[in-house]
């Protein structure tokens, strides 16, 4: 079990850790992901392991796992230290992947100008790999977001091209999801025109 991060959380010290399997336990002093201890407040990325990409992976998936079990701040926490980590290194998807991450927390915690931000940022990251599959799930969260906000207009936009791509990559279950989320944004754009 390598250490990444730690912190206080009230005068007492809550701990995450992660395996590969991915199990996740939470108890009220303790939540568990495995083999990686992070904190609650402030993560301070220990020097347990030299390797940057390892910790930077680490704190994006021990993050993505936090912020599915609804531990929005701390997840957004390792994401953003992912993203710092990442920044000082080559993979540019692995770079748009924190990003994307980032964008889906603060869409879901209602920072709505910061997620409409970082969609564009990884999505930006993703034309310049190539990345459909990327790209497709920025334009679906951009069209959520989009409807949302009441711009259903552009809703549709985003969502259509996420549609294409998805059908161009043969991805039938999020065009299903996308279709789903085009119902929406043309109901609230049919109420807009009454």
């Amino acid at each position: 079990m390598e250490k990444l991060g730690r912190s206080a959380d009230s005068g007492r010290e809550r701990v995450y850790t992660s395996n590969v399997s991915g199990g996740v336990d939470v108890s009220a002093d303790m939540v568990t992901i495995g083999g990686d201890v992070v904190g609650r407040d402030k993560i301070v990325v220990l020097e347990a392991n030299e390797d940057p990409e390892t910790r930077a992976t680490s704190a994006y998936y021990t993050g993505t796992r936090l912020a599915e079990q609804g531990h929005w701040y701390e997840g957004l926490a390792l994401l953003e230290e992912s993203l710092s980590i990442r920044r000082r290194l080559d993979n540019l998807d692995a770079r748009a992947d924190a990003i994307y991450q980032i964008a889906r927390i603060h869409h879901l915690i209602g920072n709505l100008d910061k997620a409409r931000t970082c969609y564009r940022d990884a999505m930006r990251l993703y034309a310049r790999t190539e990345n459909q599959t990327g790209i497709a799930a920025c334009k679906t969260g951009l069209g959520h977001l989009m409807t949302q906000t009441g711009f259903a207009n552009d809703a549709i936009t985003e969502l259509e091209s996420a549609r294409r791509i998805y059908r161009r990559l043969g991805n039938n279950q999020e065009v299903s999801k996308v279709n789903e989320a085009l119902q929406i944004a043309t109901r609230v754009k049919e109420r807009q025109l009454v």
